[in-house]
C-alpha cells in the first residue's frame, strides 16, 4: 500500500475514535495529581496556576463555540462513522484556521495536562496530538479536496493548519447561534470542569490516601453541572434548543 493511502486508512481510522483520544490524558494527568502533594509544586501549585489551567481550557472552548455557533448543518462536527461535508466552511474560524475545532479540542485537553505540572508529560502530548491529528487531517482533506477540488485548494494554500492567522479573518456567512452553541458546547464544558475538579479531588491522594475536597472547585462542579442538568432537560422534553440551519 503506498504512504498516501496508508495514511488515510489510518486517518479515517482514528478519526472514528478520535473522541476516546481525552481517556489516556485523562488517566495520566490523574496520575501525576495524585502522586503530588498539595503545594510541592513550588510557583506551579495554588489556585493562580489552577486558574491559569482552566483559562487555557477555557479559550480551547471559545474556539469551539465560536467555530460550532456558525457553521451550518452538514458537516461532520460530532460525526464519527464518516467524512462528512455538504458545505466547504471558509468563513468565521474557517478563515483564519483550517481545523479550528481540532485547536479547541487541544488547548482542553493541554489544560488538564498543564494541570500535571509535569513538563515531560506536556511535550509528549504535543508531539502525540500533531503526530495522531496529522494522520486525521490528512485523511480529511483528501476528502474534501477530492469533493471541492479548486476551491478547496485556493483556501487551504492560505489558511494554516492549525495555528491561526488572524489577519486573514472573515465575518462568518452565518449568524451565531446560540442555541446551537448551549445544545452541543456546553456538554463541553461540563467535561473540562469535570475534568479539572477530578483532578483536584486526586490531587495528594496517593500519598496521604485522602482526597482533597476543594470548596472552590466543588462549587464550580456544582453550577456547571447543574446548568448542563438544566440544558438536557430542554433537549430531552422541550424544542427550545432545537435549530435547524442550511
Amino acid at each position: 500500500m503506498a504512504l498516501q493511502e496508508s495514511m488515510i486508512k489510518q486517518g479515517n481510522w482514528l478519526f472514528k475514535y478520535r473522541s476516546y483520544v481525552p481517556v489516556p490524558i485523562l488517566l495520566i494527568a490523574l496520575y501525576f495529581s495524585a502522586a503530588r502533594l498539595p503545594g510541592e509544586a513550588g510557583n506551579l501549585s495554588g489556585l493562580g496556576w489552577e486558574l491559569a489551567c482552566f483559562a487555557v481550557g477555557l479559550i480551547g472552548l471559545a474556539v469551539r463555540v465560536i467555530t460550532a455557533g456558525h457553521v451550518p448543518t452538514g458537516t461532520s462536527g460530532r460525526n464519527t462513522q464518516q467524512q462528512r461535508a455538504d458545505h466547504l466552511n471558509i468563513t468565521g474560524m474557517y478563515s483564519i484556521v483550517r481545523n479550528p475545532l481540532y485547536l479547541g479540542n487541544f488547548l482542553m485537553s493541554f489544560s488538564a495536562v498543564l494541570w500535571s505540572r509535569s513538563w515531560v508529560f506536556s511535550t509528549l502530548y504535543v508531539l502525540v496530538f500533531f503526530f495522531y491529528y496529522e494522520r486525521i487531517i490528512f485523511a480529511e482533506e483528501n476528502f474534501l479536496r477530492e469533493k471541492f477540488k479548486a476551491r478547496y485548494l485556493n483556501w487551504a494554500a492560505q489558511t494554516p493548519m492549525l495555528i491561526p492567522a488572524f489577519k486573514g479573518w472573515r465575518a462568518s456567512t452565518f449568524p451565531l447561534s446560540w442555541r446551537v452553541v448551549i445544545r452541543q458546547e456546553f456538554t463541553t464544558l461540563s467535561a473540562l470542569v469535570f475534568t479539572l475538579t477530578l483532578l483536584k479531588v486526586a490531587e495528594g491522594s496517593l500519598s496521604t490516601g485522602q482526597p482533597l475536597w476543594d470548596p472552590f472547585w466543588l462549587w464550580v462542579f456544582a453550577l456547571v453541572q447543574g446548568g448542563y442538568m438544566v440544558v438536557l432537560v430542554l433537549i430531552k422534553a422541550t424544542h427550545v434548543l432545537d435549530v435547524k440551519r442550511g
